[in-house]
Order: structure tokens, then C-alpha cells, then sequence
């Protein structure tokens, strides 16, 4: 039986994050009038709205439920003014999701209508073979097996899910001695990717790649979904991607995407983050391991993360406080692995990554003292002030609000965590 969610900080360094939250909740109240910042997930009202959400959970304000309900209904209500999408960061999917976590935890909430509506859309798209969109958690197939996941056990989530797992072994290519991987083709890639990987690439990446599959599959195995055809497809997968691992003396050991040839050119070690590196990988390697009953699995899991933990922050790559690959994100990943049994490390881990991500807070500046740090190029960042889930400070929130309060951060289920 699982034990229950620990908090994390005390002293001062629980007042901080404690005063972060407020300042971040009071930033996004004074933005609610504009309604700029755009209706998806990764950025704009569906992140906020989980954010309140967990905050009225976490710190018991009804005035954050309030919140919560107004911020969903604006992306809802904003949904037929975008092209339609089903990315779960950057599309309808990810409102969805949103509405579906409250109507299953909050009597009242969500948008009924609204997920009855998806259920029926994505699980028809899902069933289109060949399948021609991206396949990742950010934007492709494995982000509508997440939202699936969410609306488990309903007929359609379960006919929805058992179709993403088709498409998925469909598009997964054989690579080595027993392993499969999912290539991404040079049209799905932005622009830039697009000149520097002419035959597209094959991603290592939580966000964009294999680890989310794995992770996916692992979910929906545990669920008893499609396992004759999922289960062998995660053994292949796993097999594969354990074989990316590089040697390094420092810095991560898994790319961000694998190397062209078989002398590893162009596969640099990739930065300290959730969505791509060692911690991503952790994460998807632990979820299987549990799943199969490997403990060497889960050890070297644990082993990717204590890696990721002891990184100095000037070698880590990390510039900002959010989710996706900031400093409360690691922290969040760590106490998440910590929280489910893994080494006692990685508490103390985890607090270190919340304090760098807290001592980032400038007041005044961003949303609530944050500022997201929006790479342009490989040299040239830029700072913006994002509100939103994945990159920005209702994601720094929620990442604070885990590690304050005794209640489970179920929102990371968006991060396959």
C-alpha cells in the first residue's frame, strides 16, 4: 500500500515557498482581467486554473476554487477560436484533461460537456491508420493516451487508449539487437530542427520521446490495457533505450536525441531537466521497473536520478525556476521518485533543487517574481513572463504546493510522472 504524501519543507525555507505561492497566486488574480495569455495547458488558462485548483487543496481557499472554476471556463469557452488541436500542451486535449481531473475530484467542476465531447473526438482520431501526426506527450499520440489514462475506466477512454498503443506499435521502428524507437520525420520538426536534421532524428526525451512512450506504456499495462501487445512493445523499448547511455565523467549520460552513427557524433549530454536527460528517463525506467517487478530496473533508475541530483547547478544547464526544465521541476521529480519509496537521498536532494528554484524569485519581476527563460538559440535566451503550467509560474506553483502540503501532487500524471 502506498504511503502517504509527505510534505517536504519546514523553517524558513517553507515560509519562502509559502510566500512564493501567494506572490504567484496574486500575479495570476491581477492578469485574470486581461485574459491575454491564451486558453491551452502550457501556457495559459488550463495551467492557472490547475494551479488555483491545488491551491484551494493544499492551503484550503474557497476563493482559489473560484479561481479554478473561472480560469477553466475561459479556455473552454476559448477552444473555437483556435485552430483544433489535440496536443495536450498546446490544444484541446489538455483543457480536457483539465476539466476531467476536476470533475472527478470536486463535485461541480469541470466541463462535462466538454469531455464528453473529446472522449468521442480523440478516440476516432486515435483509430486513423497510418497514423501522419507527431506520436510524443507534448503534441502527439502519447499525450492522447495520457488524457485517456484520465478518463480511465470509461468505454471510450478504454477503446481511445487501446488505439493510441496500436498506432504506437505501428510507427515503432526495430533498432538493434531486440529494441524498437520512434523517429521523428524532418516535416514535424520546427524549422530550425528541421536544417540540422535533415532525415529527422530520434528523440530521448520525456517530452518528445521514447521515455514518454515507455512511460505510457507502462501506465496502461498496469491497467490491464492491450497487455499482450503493450507489454512486449515496453520490453523492446526499454531494451533500446538503455543501450543510448554514454559514458560521461559529467553531465547526463543519456542525449537529447541518439547519435546518427555508431560512433555517437552529434548526441551531446543533455541538461538537467524533466523533459529531457537522465531525471526524464529515471522517471519512465523507475514506472516500468515497478510494472515488470525488476528491481535492477529500479535501481538503475534510482542511479540516473542520484546522478541528476549531485549535478552542480553551474554544470546543470538550468537558468530558470519551471516545470519543464527549471529548477522547482527538478526538485519536483525527486521528491516524486522519493515519495514512492526510492533512496532516502533523494529527499534532501529534491529540498537542494527547491531552494535553487526559490533563490531564482526576483520580486517584481515575471509572474510572481519568476521569469521563464525562452531559449532562442543555443547561446541567446530571452526572459518572458509566462503564467502557464509547463514553463512558467503556475507550474512553479504547483511544484512548491507538493512540496508544502500532505496532499498528492496528481497533476503530474500530465508529466507521466
Amino acid at each position: 500500500m502506498a504511503r502517504p504524501w509527505q510534505p517536504l519543507l519546514d523553517g524558513a525555507l517553507q515560509a519562502r515557498a509559502h510566500d512564493a505561492v501567494a506572490a504567484i497566486a496574486a500575479a495570476l488574480d491581477e492578469r485574470e482581467a486581461d485574459a491575454g495569455d491564451g486558453p491551452f495547458l502550457a501556457e495559459g488558462d488550463a495551467g492557472i486554473a490547475l494551479f488555483h485548483f491545488y491551491r484551494s487543496r493544499c492551503l484550503g481557499d474557497a476563493g482559489a476554487a473560484d479561481a479554478a472554476h473561472r480560469a477553466l471556463a475561459r479556455a473552454a469557452q476559448a477552444i473555437p477560436k483556435h485552430p483544433p488541436s489535440p496536443a495536450l500542451f498546446h490544444g484541446f486535449t489538455g483543457i480536457a484533461w483539465v476539466a476531467a481531473h476536476f470533475e472527478a475530484r470536486a463535485s461541480g467542476m469541470g466541463d462535462r460537456a466538454l469531455t464528453a465531447l473529446v472522449d468521442e473526438t480523440l478516440s476516432a482520431q486515435a483509430a486513423r491508420t497510418p497514423w501522419n501526426g507527431p506520436f510524443d506527450l507534448i503534441s502527439g499520440l502519447v499525450g492522447i493516451g495520457v488524457y485517456a489514462l484520465e478518463r480511465w475506466p470509461r468505454a471510450e477512454a478504454a477503446a481511445c487508449l487501446e488505439r493510441v498503443l496500436e498506432r504506437l506499435e505501428e510507427l515503432a521502428q526495430p533498432a538493434g539487437e531486440g529494441g524498437v524507437c520512434w523517429h521523428t520525420p524532418p516535416r514535424l520538426l520546427p524549422p530550425g530542427l528541421r536544417e540540422a536534421f535533415p532525415r529527422g532524428r530520434v528523440d530521448l526525451g520525456m517530452a518528445h520521446g521514447a521515455p514518454g512512450v515507455i512511460a505510457l506504456l507502462s501506465a496502461a499495462a498496469a491497467r490491464g490495457v492491450a497487455a499482450a501487445r503493450g507489454r512486449p512493445l515496453l520490453e523492446r523499448a526499454l531494451c533500446w533505450l538503455r543501450r543510448q547511455e554514454r559514458a560521461s565523467a559529467q553531465g547526463a549520460r543519456f542525449p537529447y536525441f541518439a547519435a546518427e552513427d555508431e560512433a555517437g557524433a552529434g548526441a551531446e549530454p543533455a541538461r538537467t531537466s524533466w523533459c529531457y536527460g537522465d531525471l526524464g528517463v529515471a522517471a519512465a525506467v523507475a514506472s516500468a521497473g515497478r510494472l515488470l517487478g525488476d528491481p535492477s530496473l529500479e535501481a538503475a533508475a534510482i542511479g540516473y536520478a542520484l546522478r541528476t541530483a549531485r549535478t552542480p547547478l553551474e554544470d546543470s544547464k538550468v537558468i530558470d525556476a519551471g516545470l519543464c526544465h527549471g529548477a522547482v521541476g527538478v526538485g519536483h521529480v525527486l521528491n516524486r521518485l522519493f515519495q514512492r519509496g526510492a533512496a532516502p537521498e533523494l529527499q534532501e536532494a529534491a529540498i537542494v533543487w527547491i531552494e535553487r528554484g526559490l533563490a531564482l524569485r526576483r520580486p517584481g519581476a515575471g509572474v510572481g517574481g519568476f521569469d521563464a527563460r525562452i531559449t532562442r538559440d543555443r547561446e541567446h535566451f530571452e526572459s518572458a513572463a509566462v503564467p502557464g503550467f509547463l514553463t512558467g509560474a503556475a507550474g512553479i506553483g504547483l511544484g512548491l504546493l507538493a512540496a508544502l502540503a500532505p496532499v498528492e501532487p496528481e497533476w503530474d500524471r500530465l508529466l507521466l510522472l
